[in-house]
C-alpha cells in the first residue's frame, strides 16, 4: 500500500512537470521561425534552446534517478530536480562552447539544424548532469577521506602531547624520588607503551621507574617489548643499542638479587642474559663500553671473564 501511494503521487508529480514542459515547448516554439529570411538563429532562441533542452535533459536523468529508487517521492525531491536542471543546461552550454570552438555547429534556422540543436542539447544535459554527479561524488569522497585523515592527524596529536606530559611527569618523579609518584609515573606511562612500543624514551623512562622501585623484573619486561618490536621489524639502530644496555643493567641487579635471596641456578641464568645483552650492545654501539666500565650496575660481575672481555 505504500509504495502504491508514492507511485501515486510520482505520476502526479511527473504528469505536472511534462504539463510545464509542454508550455516551456509552445513557448520556445512560437519564438523559433523556419525557414524565416534572416536564416540566422538569434541569440534569444539559440539561448533558449540550450537552456530548455539541457535542463530536460538533466531533469530526465533526475527523474530516472527518483524512479530506480521506490523509496523517494517526486514531491519531496524538487531540489533533486531543479539540481538536474542546472546541471543540464551546465552540461548542455560547455557542448555548445565547445562545438562553437571547432566550428562544428551553426545557429540557421532551417528544421534540420533545428533538430539537431535539441537532439545535441539534450544529450548534453543528460549526460553532463551524470558527469557532474560523478565530479560532485568523487569530490565528496576526497573530502570525506580528507576529513578523516584529519581527524587522525588531530588525534596522534593529542596522543603525542598526552605521550609528552606523561614523559615529562615521569622525569620529575625520577628526580623527585617520592614512591607514590613513581606509581603515578609509572600508571601515565604504561597505556602510550602500549600504543607506541617502540618509542626510546617510554621504554627507558619505564624501566627506570620500576628499577627505582626495584622491580627489576617488570623493567626487564617493558625493555624486551621494545626489544622485540624492533627486531620485528628488522631496526637495529643506536636506540635498539642503549635498550640492550638498560636491559643488560636490570638483568645485572635481579641476578644480584636473586643470588642474595638464594636463587643461585636462576641467578646465574638472568646473569649470562644481562652479560649476552651487554655485549650485543657494545658491539653495536662502541661508545656503551665506556659508560659500562663506570656504570654502578655492574659492580657485582665486574670481576667476571666475560665481563672483562667485553670492556677491555
Amino acid at each position: 500500500m505504500k509504495n502504491q501511494t508514492k507511485s501515486l503521487f510520482n505520476g502526479i508529480a511527473l504528469f505536472l512537470i511534462v504539463i510545464l514542459l509542454f508550455i516551456l515547448f509552445n513557448f520556445l516554439l512560437s519564438q523559433i521561425k523556419i525557414n524565416s529570411p534572416e536564416n540566422q538563429l538569434t541569440f534569444k532562441v539559440a539561448l533558449l534552446l540550450t537552456i530548455f533542452f539541457g535542463g530536460f535533459g538533466g531533469i530526465l536523468q533526475t527523474l530516472k534517478n527518483l524512479f530506480e529508487d521506490t523509496e523517494k517521492i517526486i514531491f519531496e525531491n524538487f531540489n533533486s530536480i531543479l539540481v538536474g536542471f542546472l546541471s543540464g543546461v551546465g552540461g548542455a552550454f560547455a557542448v555548445n562552447y565547445l562545438f562553437i570552438i571547432i566550428s562544428k555547429i551553426e545557429y540557421t534556422n532551417d528544421l534540420k539544424n533545428i533538430m539537431s540543436l535539441i537532439g545535441l542539447n539534450t544529450i548534453a544535459g543528460f549526460l553532463g548532469y551524470r558527469a557532474l554527479s560523478g565530479m560532485a561524488g568523487k569530490i565528496e569522497r576526497e573530502f570525506q577521506e580528507v576529513k578523516r585523515d584529519a581527524a587522525k592527524v588531530n588525534k596522534e596529536t593529542k596522543e603525542l602531547i598526552s605521550l609528552n606530559n606523561a614523559l615529562s611527569d615521569a622525569a620529575l618523579a625520577l628526580e623527585e624520588n617520592m614512591p607514590a609518584d613513581l606509581q603515578d609515573a609509572i600508571d601515565g606511562l604504561l597505556p602510550f607503551q602500549k600504543k607506541f612500543p617502540a618509542d626510546r624514551k617510554t621504554a627507558i623512562l619505564l624501566g627506570r621507574l620500576y628499577k627505582r622501585v626495584n622491580n627489576h623484573e617488570k623493567a626487564i619486561e617493558i625493555l624486551s617489548l621494545f626489544i622485540d618490536d624492533k627486531k620485528e621489524t628488522k631496526t637495529v639502530d643506536d636506540d635498539y643499542a642503549d635498550v640492550l644496555y638498560n636491559r643488560a643493567c636490570y638483568n645485572i641487579l635481579l641476578f644480584s638479587k636473586l643470588r642474595k635471596e638464594g636463587e643461585i641456578k636462576r641467578s646465574e641464568f638472568i646473569k649470562k642474559e644481562g652479560i649476552s645483552d651487554l655485549e650485543k650492545s657494545v658491539n653495536l654501539r662502541p661508545l656503551n663500553k665506556k659508560d659500562a666500565e663506570i656504570d654502578k650496575d655492574f659492580d657485582n660481575i665486574r670481576d667476571n671473564d666475560d665481563f672483562k672481555r667485553i670492556v677491555g
